[in-house]
């Protein structure tokens, strides 16, 4: 296999791994709007491990994107400079279109990713607000002579 195919290789890795983060990724939303905090909880350990896999897929790329090029300065290449270093239009005809799909998913997963920062920015700000209303409701439990104050025991009983 030459630095070509095992490029292809990797980046077929890459688009198999993003796309099972997207899909991570659109049911966390669905779980935070649901508040399903113990699904949460394990779907950022599945998200961990995607990142874990994603790491090494990188650095692997890195490394046959060095061999392909001959240059060491692996960052200034974009998918449409690589593909003027492969031979065939066949294969850089498949590895335009397998770059495209990473970068769709990357898009998708982009947009999760904003769509997840506002639900649990929101959700905080409604657990906050509750703390504070709670807070509020029990500040004046104990009287000066520290016996309880029946007036503030409940939060429900002030309201109504």
């Amino acid at each position: 296999m030459d630095n070509v195919d095992n490029l292809i290789e990797v980046l077929k890795s890459e688009k198999k791994l993003y796309k099972e983060l997207g899909e991570l990724l659109a049911l966390e939303i669905n779980l935070l709007v649901n508040w399903k905090v113990d699904d949460i909880i394990s779907i950022n350990k599945k998200k961990e491990n995607i990142f874990y896999k994603e790491k090494i897929l990188e650095e692997a790329r890195i490394g046959f994107v060095k061999k392909l090029t001959g240059d060491q300065d692996h960052i200034k290449y974009t998918y449409e400079n690589i593909a003027s270093f492969i031979s065939g239009e066949e294969k850089k005809k498949y590895f335009r279109e397998l770059c495209n799909d990473i970068l769709n998913i990357v898009r998708k997963i982009e947009d999760n990713n904003s769509k997840i920062k506002i639900l649990y920015k929101n959700n905080i700000k409604i657990i906050d607000e509750f703390f504070n209303k709670v807070v509020k409701g029990r500040t004046k439990t104990y009287s000066a002579n520290k016996k309880i104050d029946a007036n503030s025991i409940s939060i429900i009983r002030k309201s109504v």
